[in-house]
């Protein structure tokens, strides 16, 4: 790829550390010409001027989105009508009422000459182009390298569990998935390494979300996280978790140990299938889930997307 990019970031050792984004500027480096440009240099009065047509062809914002909105009359000033295309996690944040963040997208793209943004939904991606700006969705998934699987028999945690951040919403579904029966094992999630480590050792993991979010009073799909549920599958584990939109996008619907629900009372009647299964097919079914994941190259095509966009 010959395009010249000019790629903003908050910093590049949190772009090259940050768990989702170190995949892809390291394939960045490797197929553009890249020139990053760090948040302070933006802020910086040496530096506050327009990006040169003839210097990028044009720039990918790897900010955070908060920082973005934060800062877009600043980044404005700096890149001036070059096309920008902005990625985002997290989507939903900039629409759900009672966020800080709600109204960010109308915002940059008013202050930008944004391309694309480019998340992690396609749901919301769609969502975002109803409301008049341009949007596609990507996979955030894992690296080849980040496979791996031990067999059923193997690991040794046998209660379903759930690792992460227990926010009130996300408590109060594990309340409500109680009632019908099933308790889930909860911690804090574990240094990254760990935690990857750690998730070779799980037999199940439940990862039951709010079903909706509410934007302008109005119930919406909440369709998020499927790049967490990638991370999970790809070490081996049986998931259980919603059935939404976004998990057909991602193709959870079709990898045999992703377990989708339509309801909380569906959750302890899928533990129990699973458990049910002979060990072969157990092991089988970890296998070809964990391979499928490893051919998908999910980073070169965000890399491609950038470039095409």
């Amino acid at each position: 790829m010959n395009d010249k990019i000019c790629v903003l970031v908050d910093s590049k050792q949190y772009a090259f550390n940050e768990i989702y984004q170190q995949h892809l500027h390291s394939l960045l480096i490797d197929d553009c010409s890249i020139r990053y440009v760090e948040l302070n240099e933006i802020l910086s009065s040496s530096i506050l001027r327009r990006l040169n047509r003839l210097d990028v062809d044009r720039v990918f914002s790897a900010l955070r989105l908060r920082t973005l909105k934060s800062n877009v009359n600043a980044v404005s000033k700096f890149v001036g009508d070059l096309p920008v295309v902005v990625q985002d996690y997290d989507p939903w944040v900039s629409y759900m009422d009672g966020s800080p963040h709600k109204g960010a997208y109308d915002l940059i793209a008013s202050k930008l000459n944004v391309k694309k943004f480019l998340v992690s939904s396609t749901a919301w991606a769609e969502f975002i182009i109803r409301q008049g700006l341009p949007a596609e969705g990507i996979q955030l998934g894992v690296p080849s390298k980040q496979c791996a699987w031990k067999k059923w028999e193997d690991r040794r945690f046998f209660e379903p569990e759930f690792r992460g951040s227990m926010y009130d919403s996300r408590l109060m579904v594990h309340r409500e998935l109680e009632k019908f029966g099933l308790s889930v094992y909860k911690e804090p999630i574990k240094p990254y390494e760990k935690f990857l480590e750690h998730l070779l050792d799980v037999r199940i993991w439940v990862d039951p979300e709010p079903l909706n979010v509410l934007v302008d009073g109005i119930e919406v799909e909440y369709n998020a996280l499927c790049p967490k549920a990638l991370e999970i599958l790809s070490r081996g584990c049986f998931l259980i978790r919603n059935k939404d939109t976004e998990a057909k996008h991602y193709g959870l619907d079709k990898m045999p140990t992703a377990f989708l629900c339509s309801s909380l009372s569906d959750y302890p009647l899928a533990v129990k299938e699973i458990e049910k299964l002979d060990l072969e097919r157990k092991n089988n079914m970890i296998e070809e889930t964990v391979e499928h994941i490893k051919e998908q190259n999910y980073y070169q095509k965000i890399v491609r997307k950038i470039y095409e966009a």
